[in-house]
């Protein structure tokens, strides 16, 4: 009985405009993930959010998408913020601590334009604690980011990225349809 009540309330809370999701997401404890979907946030099948002691946040201003593949997972204090688009592969788990953005939110220098640029996470990456993913990167399918790494731009299929910025440090080899457990 615990178990249904409980999925009625999250249905009830995930009721919120330009929010689809293929099936309930996974909470795994409180606080929940907080969504504001003023744009497009669709989430693919068993996403699970492991917020204990620190919130999520994922928004999607007005304008803007975010695409979440199946089976994704998102640690405490995850930060995604999508004003133009964001979209992450199947089987893709981001740690503790880390934040997507595709926009620099103002302008560096007066006179400046707002730097806005899809990001896209490929399926089966792990991006490990507190790294940030800036606007316009690029993450390729079953590749590693390392904890506080700050990615700016392309990084290959199947590699180790650390550092600042984060550049490929190992080859990683595995099949095309190799699944990170």
């Amino acid at each position: 009985m615990k178990q249904l009540i409980k999925l009625w309330f999250i249905r009830r809370y995930l009721r919120q405009p330009n929010l689809t999701y293929a099936s309930v997401p996974i909470f795994d404890a409180r606080p929940w993930p907080r969504f504001k979907t003023h744009g497009s946030l669709s989430l693919g099948a068993d996403c699970l959010f492991r917020t204990q002691g620190y919130r999520s946040y994922l928004e999607v201003r007005q304008g803007g998408s975010m695409e979440i593949g199946k089976k994704c997972y998102f640690n405490s204090g995850v930060d995604i913020c999508a004003t133009l688009r964001i979209t992450i592969g199947d089987h893709t788990g981001l740690s503790n601590g880390v934040t997507v953005f595709d926009t620099h939110f103002h302008p560096v220098e007066p006179g400046d334009e707002v730097l806005r640029a899809p990001v896209t996470i490929g399926r089966n990456v792990w991006i490990g604690r507190h790294s940030l993913v800036m606007p316009g990167s690029v993450i390729g399918d079953h590749s590693v980011i390392g904890a506080h790494s700050v990615v700016n731009g392309i990084i290959p299929p199947k590699v180790v990225a650390m550092g600042y910025p984060a550049r490929p440090i190992k080859m990683i080899k595995c099949p095309d349809d190799w699944i990170r457990p």
